[in-house]
C-alpha cells in the first residue's frame, strides 16, 4: 500500500479535516533539511507528514510555498470520490469545521515565507489589510500615471452623451463597426440603480490606460505578497460611472469566500455625497455568530439567488431583482441608509469599525472582498473609478481547493 493509500485509509475511517488540510500545506522539503534526514526515493509529502506527527508538535512547521504542487496533492486526495464527499459533507454539517478551515486557510498563508523585502508603506498596507481587510493607499498614482485612463473613461462618457444616451444602471459593451472601428452598446438594467459598469471581462481586452497601472511595481508586490504567489496575475478591470439614483446599486455582501484582493483605484474625488464603499472592518475572517453563519450558508449554497437568511424588502437591487445568500438581509441591516458617516456599523448584533472609501483621484482602495462591504447611493456628482482583481479559483490554496471541492468558484 502507498503513503497515499494509507493516508487515505485512515482518513476514511476517522476523519480529520483539518488533518489533511495541514497536510497538504505541509512542506516536506523543509521538514528532511531540518531534520538532516535522507530523502527516501519513492516517498511523498504524505509519508514525510506523518513522520512529522509522530515528532510532536503538528502545528508548527513551514507551509508549502507552490500553487501547482498543491493543485497535484489536492488531486491525489480528490481523486477518492467517497473521501471528497465526506469532506464536504463534513464541513457542510459541521459549521466550527468550517469555522477552523476557512481560518486555516488565511493563517497558513500569511505564514508563508517569501524572498520579497517589501518597502515601509507597503508593509503597512498589508498588515492593514490582514488585521482589517482594508486599506487606503493615499496618492498611490500620480495624475500622469492615470491621464490616459482618465482621459479614456471622459471620452467614453463624452460619446454616451453625444449619442443622447445616459448614465445610468447598465453595462457598455463594445461592438464592431462596418469600418473595421468599433463602437459602444449600453445593455440598461431594468431598475435604475445609478451603477454604470465597463468590463475588460466582456470586452477581451484591458481598459487603455489601465497598462499603467497594472504594470506598477508596488501594485504587483503587494497582490503578490498577499496570495504569497509570484506568478499571479491581473485578470480583470472594471471601470464604473456612479451616479445619483433612488436605488442603492449594492447592499452589504462578500463576493466570495476565497480571500480575493481587489484594488479600487479612484478617478475621481470622492466624499461623503458621491456613494463611497463601505466596509466591515475586521468582518475578511470568521470571528462571531454572524459571520460563521453567512459564510456557511454561503458555502452550502453557494452564489445561487435561491437562498435568503432573512427577509429582502429594502430600497436596494438585491432586494429588488433578487440576490444570493453572500447577501445580507435586510431585517440584518440597513442596506440603503440616506445619510452616510463615519460611524460604527452594526450588523445582525454584531458591531463593527468601518472604512469608508473616500478620498482623492489616484488613491488606491485595497480590500478582501471575503469582507463584508457595501455600496451607497451617491447623492450628488459622480464618482468615477477602475476595480482590478485576480482569480480567486486558482490565485490561492483556498480558491484551489474550494473550486475542487464544489466545482465552482466560491
Amino acid at each position: 500500500m502507498t503513503d497515499k493509500d494509507e493516508f487515505i485509509k485512515k482518513h476514511k475511517s476517522r476523519l480529520d479535516v483539518i488533518d489533511i488540510i495541514r497536510c497538504l500545506h505541509f512542506d516536506e522539503k523543509a521538514f528532511i533539511e531540518d531534520q538532516k534526514i535522507k530523502a527516501e526515493k519513492g516517498r511523498d509529502f504524505f509519508y514525510y507528514y506523518e513522520l512529522f506527527v509522530e515528532h510532536g508538535n503538528k502545528d508548527k512547521f513551514k507551509i508549502l510555498n507552490d500553487n501547482k504542487e498543491f493543485n497535484r496533492r489536492l488531486k491525489l486526495v480528490f481523486a477518492d470520490e467517497e473521501l471528497k464527499s465526506s469532506i464536504n459533507e463534513k464541513l457542510e454539517s459541521d459549521p466550527e469545521t468550517f469555522k477552523v478551515l476557512y481560518n486555516t486557510f488565511s493563517d497558513f498563508r500569511n505564514q508563508i515565507k517569501t524572498d520579497i523585502i517589501p518597502s515601509k508603506d507597503i508593509e503597512t498596507c498589508l498588515s492593514e489589510i490582514r488585521t482589517n481587510g482594508i486599506y487606503k493607499f493615499e496618492g498611490m498614482f500620480s495624475e500622469k500615471q492615470l491621464e490616459k485612463l482618465v482621459a479614456f473613461q471622459s471620452k467614453t462618457t463624452h460619446i454616451i452623451e453625444s449619442q443622447g444616451a445616459k448614465i445610468s444602471a447598465g453595462y457598455i459593451n463594445v461592438v464592431p463597426q462596418a469600418n473595421l472601428t468599433v463602437g459602444l452598446e449600453i445593455k440598461y438594467e431594468k431598475e435604475d440603480y445609478g451603477l454604470l459598469r465597463m468590463q475588460s471581462k466582456s470586452m477581451g481586452f484591458f481598459h487603455p490606460g489601465s497598462n499603467t497601472i497594472i504594470a506598477d511595481e508596488r501594485l504587483n508586490q503587494i497582490y503578490h505578497l498577499w496570495y504569497k504567489n509570484k506568478n499571479i496575475k491581473i485578470n480583470r478591470t472594471t471601470m464604473q460611472w456612479l451616479v445619483p439614483a433612488d436605488i442603492n446599486h449594492n447592499g452589504w455582501h462578500i463576493d466570495v469566500l476565497s480571500n480575493q484582493l481587489k484594488a479600487m483605484i479612484l478617478l475621481s474625488d470622492v466624499d461623503l455625497n458621491n456613494g463611497p464603499m463601505y466596509y466591515a472592518n475586521g468582518s475578511h475572517r470568521i470571528d462571531n455568530d454572524f459571520e460563521l453563519k453567512m459564510k456557511h450558508a454561503t458555502f452550502i449554497h453557494g452564489l445561487s439567488k435561491n437562498h435568503c437568511l432573512g427577509t429582502r424588502h429594502g430600497n436596494n437591487i438585491c432586494a429588488i431583482t433578487g440576490g444570493n445568500v453572500a447577501y445580507v438581509s435586510d431585517d440584518f441591516v440597513d442596506n440603503q441608509p440616506l445619510k452616510l458617516d463615519y460611524n460604527d456599523i452594526v450588523i445582525d448584533s454584531q458591531t463593527y469599525s468601518k472604512t469608508v472609501a473616500t478620498g482623492k483621484r489616484g488613491d488606491v482602495i485595497f480590500f478582501d472582498s471575503c469582507g463584508y462591504h457595501s455600496g451607497n447611493i451617491c447623492q450628488e456628482g459622480m464618482r468615477l473609478d477602475l476595480t482590478i482583481s485576480c482569480p480567486p479559483e486558482s490565485s490561492s490554496f483556498s480558491g484551489i481547493f474550494l473550486k475542487a471541492l464544489k466545482g465552482k468558484v466560491l
